[in-house]
């Protein structure tokens, strides 16, 4: 990784809008529930879905008193550095269901460890900077599951023989694309889960299908189905 700028945090939420300050109670669950290598419970989705997104407005202030948003220094110190090596390696795998963990833990670790050394995280002089942490662990997690989720897509369409137009996932200009896949002329997208129903998580839906995959409880499974 090239070599990363030196940052002074302030606390994170100290020129933040209001609006993007949750309140003490929300911020301590919200930390207190991400486990850097775990999951989220169902119930814990729809508070986390909401808090970090409106912590992309929150704020850290440089050496040089130059304010970035979470969402910034999301972008320069991890998806810059990390993403497309990751979605390398993701294709390199026979099997993306059994090793994209071990991809995605390995480059968390560099991630917690890059922001510890620049001193964007230093919870015990800015206990704030939590959050930060926080915030990029959970938005790289989001976005590991999710890529490796539309590999396992991509092949399984490639093996069914249907004939498919889906967007360069090495590009990182063409990964910004509004849909990720064509299919007879139909714009569809990849999800992990039915997240992007909920109005919490922001999104727009304009696509003529979703792939994705939903929990059975009498059969205590994920299956997958296409909503058109």
């Amino acid at each position: 990784m090239a070599a990363l700028p030196h940052w002074q945090p302030a606390l994170p939420v100290a020129r933040a809008q209001t609006e993007a300050c949750p309140e003490p109670s929300r911020r301590a669950r919200v930390i207190g529930s991400l486990n850097y290598f775990g999951e989220l419970s169902g119930s814990e989705w729809p508070l986390a879905i909401e808090t970090f997104n409106l912590l992309r407005h929150a704020v850290v202030v440089r050496v040089d008193d130059r304010a970035y948003t979470f969402a910034q220094v999301y972008e320069e110190l991890v998806d810059v550095h990390y993403a497309t090596p990751f979605i390398k390696g993701l294709l390199d795998l026979k099997d993306v269901e059994q090793g994209d963990t071990h991809l995605w833990a390995a480059a968390a670790r560099r991630i917690c460890r890059n922001l510890n050394e620049i001193g964007l995280h230093d919870p015990e002089h800015y206990p704030e900077s939590r959050l930060l942490m926080a915030y990029c662990l959970y938005w790289w997690q989001s976005f590991c599951k999710g890529y490796a989720f539309e590999v396992e897509i991509f092949r399984d369409l490639e093996r069914s023989g249907l004939r498919f137009q889906a967007h360069e996932l090495l590009d990182p200009d063409d990964r910004l694309s509004p849909h990720d896949l064509f299919i007879s002329g139909f714009r569809g997208d990849v999800k992990t889960s039915v997240y992007f129903l909920l109005e919490a998580s922001g999104e727009r839906v304009t696509s003529g299908f979703f792939i994705t995959r939903v929990w059975l409880p009498g059969r205590r499974a994920l299956t997958l189905v296409v909503f058109l």
